[in-house]
């Protein structure tokens, strides 16, 4: 069956890990590499010769169904964000599209909230990931803007980290100021931006706190040293006294050496530990009449910028772990942070009085879906707030990281959608049509569905079915369907419905229409759980990465009653944890044939007969990658994919056919996936699907025996010919400027009219719009010569 990958089963959990800004603050984006922001780099060769066979490719690629083309989608992250004076919204992040237009990064947004169609400051990453914009600043005088992040080039020119860009038209940049273009390494982290008369004030990871003239090549400033670091958040006062919030809170003067105000040393006690500022953005803030706001992990704090900065201890507005604030147009204060006095619970957004003692308004208490909060946030000037972070709804309503609370506490408008691509990881059928649908997303078109969700026979979203309605830490990578239409969901760290921060590794989800989970199934694996098949007799096969499952300790494999959850007591292939034999001591994959042998792929393949529960000592072909998919094609085969490039003792990229009879021959048939084309990490297949003399195969690769396939292919089961004919390339939602951005397929599926469902990381699907699902129709020949 078919095995969807988890973070802890690749080649490099830093690049396919989920990115966990659902659950936390901006900064996670900051050190952890997702595969929503995967990027394969070609040579300079590779990439002209798509360009120039792209319009001819689109006139003979096989084309998608019409449906479904459902919108699977992840909420991007927004770290920063800035108003201009014309009412326009520049948006700053992590994230690859707004509105369904390509925006790596960076955004503006008209003051009627519509996506700006001209302004596009082309950013681009290193090490193939997508470009982040962590800060930014606007310098009125000259009408530039000023984007701090990571990237190496903007409009096709060298770019590190910084660039100064017009803030309208296209977004032209100036090439010629470029602070940190002698740096070494391929960027340094911007963490925060202010402007004040003719120098910009950047503070860096490797740089530390630095200022540079807002005119000539920026060339940093080495008389100014105030000798900070840690800087996360700034802001600068009408007299030019720069307040800065990180590891320290400090008092900076702009003229001269940048000295620091020894006198002005504010008392706050952060929990015994050094004062900051949470995420990045807006969280010192000034109120025009001499008092600086500012969070911190201890609360949220008020201190007049003269004298000794004393905190006003009389202003004490009780917010736990508040993470961004803003100042209301009517003198108030708006915060996300947790709910008053309790911790583990969905951030809300509050408005504080700025009188008084600091009372919240309990009649103006907007709450984030779970997982997803705000961390940067804006004041309408009508009451109201714009919000911005890593979410997915607010108040129950679909806001995808971006939307605007009214005065009244209403989301009144999320004009904006801003978005990474779906990762679609596994796909089950129902009898009557319906599809189960799981993988890493928030969206489900227009409903909130965390990374789960039923699709109609007619490729609709099943409005009702919901049995994830808060979102997990980690997605769905496997998926199976008993007799009876219960549906067998695992993965890693799953919500549990009704228990709000409850999670379960594997889920069951009853047959009714609603998909309610089944509170008394909980075999409780202690770690992820990879792929699920059930063998003829009706149990439920299970592997993944834990040590215990069922009431049993059972190292990464496991026979479970598909009614009461419970381990077999006999069954236990590996009854001690071979971690010198797997990879990353996990099982990825698993098979059953007809016979009740389970085949199973981790570093090389194996076999455990049902009826000893023990490794067959005499059948075991060895790799030099693992193995991730393991499809069994009738008695005496089984084709296997993964990262190898030798198994069985035979040379075969990433996929190879397996005679099961004896001890494990690899047969002679090769599909001939190219090196050529593959990322720094190697090619890989991730799913294989035979049907009608044909094996289709679907993983990251360019290149089948020297002919252009973009990670989809069709090859023949007799010899592993290409099929010339048949070629539907997927390419990711994200459009570098002069890159080409390719996507992954992650699973095959074949439905019962012989088309051929596909599952992955991609926006296109021959050029049609398909956010990581599509149906293909079969190829049509039917002799492994092509003719028909």
């Amino acid at each position: 069956m078919k095995k969807d990958l988890t973070p802890t089963t690749l080649r490099d959990p830093t690049r396919y890990g989920w990115l966990p800004g659902l659950i936390g603050k901006s900064s996670h984006f900051l050190f952890r590499r997702g595969e929503n922001q995967t990027m394969r780099v070609l040579a300079w060769p590779t990439i002209l010769f798509f360009l120039c066979i792209c319009n001819y490719a689109a006139a003979q690629s096989t084309q998608p169904l019409p449906s479904p083309t459902v919108h699977f989608a992840m909420p991007g992250a927004i770290l920063a964000m800035l108003r201009l004076p014309d009412g326009s919204i520049i948006l700053g992040g992590e994230f690859t599209e707004v509105n369904g237009s390509p925006r790596p990064g960076v955004a503006k947004l008209d003051p009627d909230g519509s996506l700006d169609p001209s302004w596009i400051p082309q950013l681009v990453n290193g090490y193939g990931a997508d470009p982040w914009v962590t800060a930014i600043a606007y310098d009125a005088s000259s009408g530039f803007l000023y984007l701090g992040g990571v990237f190496v080039q903007v409009n096709g020119q060298p770019q590190k980290s910084m660039v100064k860009v017009s803030a309208t038209g296209q977004g032209a940049s100036d090439n010629t100021w470029n602070p940190f273009v002698n740096y070494p390494e391929p960027f340094t982290i911007v963490r925060a931006l202010a402007v004040y008369g003719n120098n910009v004030y950047i503070s860096t990871d490797d740089f530390g706190f630095v200022r540079v003239p807002t005119s000539g090549s920026g060339s940093i400033d080495q008389t100014w040293n105030p000798g900070v670091s840690g800087i996360v958040s700034m802001v600068i006062d009408a007299s030019g006294n720069l307040f800065a919030g990180g590891y320290s809170l400090a008092k900076i003067k702009t003229t001269g050496s940048g000295g620091i105000d020894t006198s002005w040393t504010p008392n706050v006690d952060c929990y015994g530990g050094s004062c900051f500022s949470i995420g990045n953005g807006n969280q010192l803030l000034l109120n025009g009449s001499g008092l600086l706001y500012f969070t911190c992990i201890s609360g949220l704090y008020r201190v007049p910028t003269t004298g000794a900065g004393v905190v006003d201890a009389s202003w004490t507005p009780n917010l736990v772990f508040p993470a961004a604030i803003a100042l209301s147009s009517d003198g108030r204060l708006f915060a996300v942070a947790a709910t008053t006095g309790a911790f583990n619970t969905n951030a809300t957004l509050f408005r504080v009085s700025t009188t008084g003692a600091g009372s919240i308004d309990s009649s103006w208490l907007p709450v984030f879906g779970a997982y997803g909060n705000g961390d940067v946030l804006l004041s309408d000037q009508t009451g109201g707030v714009y919000v911005a972070g890593a979410f997915a709804s607010i108040n129950g309503k679909l806001a995808m990281s971006f939307a605007n609370i009214d005065a009244s506490g209403s989301v009144s408008s999320t004009t904006a959608s801003v978005e990474n691509p779906a990762q679609i990881r596994a796909i089950a059928h129902q009898t009557d049509g319906s599809l189960i649908v799981g993988g890493t997303f928030m969206r489900a078109d227009q409903y909130v569905r965390n990374g789960l969700a039923k699709l109609t026979p007619a490729g609709a979203v099943d409005s009702t079915w919901n049995p994830l309605p808060e979102a997990g830490a980690s997605g769905v990578s496997a998926l199976a369907v008993d007799s009876a239409g219960a549906v067998y969901v695992g993965g890693g760290l799953l919500p549990i419905q009704g228990s709000q921060f409850g999670t379960a590794n594997l889920l069951k989800i009853s047959a009714g229409a609603t998909g309610t989970q089944v509170s008394t199934w909980n075999p409780a694996p202690d770690s992820t759980v990879n792929a699920l098949s059930f063998g003829p007799s009706g149990k439920l096969y299970v592997c993944g990465g834990f040590n215990n499952i069922g009431g049993q300790a059972r190292h990464f494999l496991a026979k479970l009653d598909p009614n009461n959850g419970s381990a077999d007591p006999l069954w236990n292939p590996w009854p001690s944890s071979p971690s010198n034999s797997l990879y990353y001591d996990n099982i990825l994959a698993l098979a059953i044939d007809a016979s009740e042998n389970v085949y199973i792929g981790s570093l090389g393949l194996y076999r455990a007969p049902v009826s000893s529960g023990a490794l067959d000592p005499t059948w075991q072909v060895t790799a030099n990658g693992y193995v991730s998919n393991i499809v069994i094609d009738g008695p005496g085969t089984a084709y296997v994919a993964g990262s190898f490039s030798t198994i069985g003792g035979q040379p075969r990229m990433s996929v190879a056919k397996i005679n099961t009879v004896g001890s494990g021959i690899v047969e002679a048939w090769d599909a001939h996936i190219d090196t050529t084309n593959c990322d720094t990490q190697g090619c890989t297949v991730d799913s294989i699907l035979p049907q009608g003399g044909n094996v289709y195969l679907g993983g990251q690769f360019g290149s089948i025996a020297g002919t252009q396939r973009t990670d989809l292919a069709a090859v023949t089961a007799t010899d592993g010919g290409l099929d010339m004919d048949w070629n539907p390339p997927v390419v990711s939602v994200r459009q570098a400027w002069f890159l080409v951005s390719i996507g992954e397929v992650y699973t095959l599926s074949g439905a019962a009219s012989g088309n051929i469902l596909v599952g992955g990381n991609f926006g296109t699907t021959s050029g049609q719009a398909r956010f990581g699902l599509a149906v293909l129709p079969p190829s049509e020949h039917i002799f492994s010569s092509g003719f028909e």
